[in-house]
């Protein structure tokens, strides 16, 4: 349990190490982002996001990039797209370990 707790440990003070720091391209460029998609419903909150512009007003220049089921997990690993909507359960393999 006690690796448990510093993986946790370390993985939150590699999620906030980033926080505050200036994430703008130089030069006011947006930075480029493509967002990897499958077509579900519970992706809608990304096409209304490109839709009215809150994309553009952080800075970023969103390309949405379709994929298929079968091999989503293995675009992303291979860099077909930057970011996702899904939750990482999908893309971790089950573990057998009882956590109990």
């Amino acid at each position: 349990m006690t690796n448990l707790k510093l993986i946790l440990a370390a993985l939150g003070a590699w999620l906030l190490g980033g926080c505050g720091k200036n994430s703008e391209p130089a030069g006011g460029a947006s930075a480029k982002v493509r967002v990897g998609y499958i077509g579900l419903t519970c992706e809608a909150p990304i096409f209304t996001a490109v839709e009215k512009g809150f994309f553009k007003e952080e800075g970023l220049d969103v390309s949405l990039v379709k994929c298929d089921w079968k091999n989503y997990k293995d675009v992303l690993a291979l860099g077909g797209f930057d970011v996702t909507h899904h939750l990482v359960m999908y893309f971790l393999k089950p573990s057998s370990r009882d956590w109990t």
